[in-house]
């Protein structure tokens, strides 16, 4: 996205997640996806007279592992409010949510992601996250609309960031991090389809020298990757064009056409005074004790983020061997699992062996890592074996395995006889007479071509290494002489 001037867009997004729950947040009603409408509500859901909502506390062991692992602070007294607005969606006339001291304060997510072969790493901040009641659905056809009321009062987590998403592909990355973050620590089910997890993109432009922030425009529910990335690159290229025609944005909510893939406006955007909250009176505050945190924090796993951290860190794995392991969570049982063999010894050596030679071979075959010929107890004796023997040839040994199922069948490597190396380098040069002109006119890449032939024409029973020396320096016109 090009930016005009010195101008720069600015990104917020507000995502909202159904909290993984059998009930619903202020009922007994059942919290989950039918396709028969209306048929997980009762009478508090649709707001019968004389009814009263009762706070799911089953929500709040799920509530203080997402503080921990955003970096939250929770707030241990926090309240309910009353949104106020008329809409067929809410029963009650108003939608119970919290206002000023929500559960969750502050926090951020570090996150990874690959971008043209390049592992990129970013930090969002976050402004707070709240809890919420859900609304209806709303079903049109041509002449009609329809209320389905099952989603009606199902516990929401609004989490909101703060307005310093720069581009679109930095809001995607973020938003799918977050996504696997909830499904791993079992915040929620990962049903998008099911709009389980839906997003409000605000987009304003801003000049660079300036931290105030220029009108900003809410795009509403988007559910899909794809159209949350088309969307912001299309509102951030529709308001710079305004500005660059000296018009002024307007602030408005707007849905994204699929279709058109435009931007359209529903109404102008509501500020807080138009929803008159008020506390809620007929709930009391959430209440949550220090023990209760310090009881989850002692049981609450690392984060992809803080496991690729600590491999590249403590372990010196590069930044691709580290994302390779963390983005396939079936790699990294394997891994997992042939440390346990090894007795946590020899880690650059494994992901080394599974990144470039297993997953090579994985991929050739079409196999999934579970179903690999070679188990993580078989690669742990392979690795014990090129630990201790080093005169072995150790990509052969592991073909050799892959072919019988993992068993080791040891072939030493012969002692290298330079004449013997010499007439076979000979005749190579003498098939490919003019690649070792092209070499010698400097395209250097040749001689991975002419190793291959050599090694296969020594039929694989020599040190790879110092193959490599000898066809490089006789290349060269140097003469090589093994050291003893």
């Amino acid at each position: 996205m090009k930016i005009i001037n010195n101008l720069e867009p600015v990104i917020g997004i507000e995502t909202h997640v159904r909290i993984l729950s059998n009930s619903k947040i202020f009922s007994n009603s059942i919290s989950k996806f039918s396709n028969i409408p209306n048929n997980n509500i009762n009478y508090i859901d649709l707001a019968f007279p004389g009814t009263l909502p009762n706070f799911n506390k089953n929500l709040i062991n799920k509530i203080i592992k997402l503080s921990l692992i955003v970096n939250g602070k929770i707030n241990l007294k926090s309240f309910f409010y009353r949104k106020n607005y008329f809409y067929p969606d809410l029963p009650k006339g108003y939608q119970i949510t919290q206002f000023k001291k929500q559960i969750i304060k502050n926090g951020f997510l570090n996150f990874f992601y690959k971008k043209k072969n390049i592992i990129k790493e970013k930090r969002v901040n976050l402004s707070h996250i709240h809890i919420e009641e859900d609304a209806a659905k709303l079903i049109h056809d041509k002449k009609n609309t329809y209320i389905d009321f099952n989603r009606v009062s199902t516990p929401l987590l609004e989490i909101v960031t703060k307005p310093e998403i720069k581009n679109s592909t930095i809001a995607v990355n973020y938003l799918k991090y977050l996504n696997n973050l909830l499904i791993l620590f079992k915040i929620y089910n990962g049903k998008i389809e099911e709009g389980n997890f839906r997003s409000d993109i605000n987009i304003s432009i801003k000049n660079k020298d300036t931290n105030k922030l220029g009108i900003r425009c809410e795009i509403k529910n988007l559910n899909s990757f794809k159209y949350i990335k088309d969307s912001i690159n299309y509102e951030i290229k529709r308001q710079l064009n305004i500005i660059k025609k000296g018009g002024n944005i307007l602030s408005e909510t707007l849905k994204y056409n699929k279709k058109k893939k435009i931007t359209i406006s529903l109404r102008n955007k509501e500020i807080d005074l138009d929803y008159r909250y008020i506390i809620e009176p007929d709930l009391p505050p959430i209440i949550i004790k220090k023990k209760l945190i310090k009881k989850i924090k002692k049981k609450i796993k690392k984060t992809p983020y803080q496991i690729y951290k600590k491999y590249i860190l403590k372990y010196k794995f590069s930044k691709i061997q580290s994302y390779l392991l963390i983005k396939n969570k079936n790699i990294l049982k394997y891994f997992n699992k042939v440390l346990i063999f090894t007795n946590f010894k020899y880690h650059k050596i494994i992901v080394k062996w599974i990144i470039k030679y297993l997953i090579n071979l994985l991929n050739k075959n079409s196999i999934n890592i579970k179903n690999s010929y070679i188990n993580p107890k078989n690669f742990s004796k392979f690795i014990k074996l090129i630990i201790k023997k080093k005169n072995v040839n150790k990509k052969l040994i592991f073909l050799e395995m892959w072919k019988n199922n993992g068993k080791i069948k040891v072939k030493k490597i012969k002692n290298i006889k330079e004449k013997k190396i010499y007439i076979k380098i000979k005749k190579i040069f003498l098939k490919n007479i003019n690649l070792i002109k092209d070499y010698k006119n400097g395209n250097k890449k040749i001689i991975n071509f002419l190793m291959k032939k050599l090694i296969k024409n020594t039929n694989n029973n020599y040190n790879n290494s110092k193959l490599y020396k000898i066809l490089k320096n006789k290349l060269n016109g140097k003469y090589y002489k093994l050291s003893k």
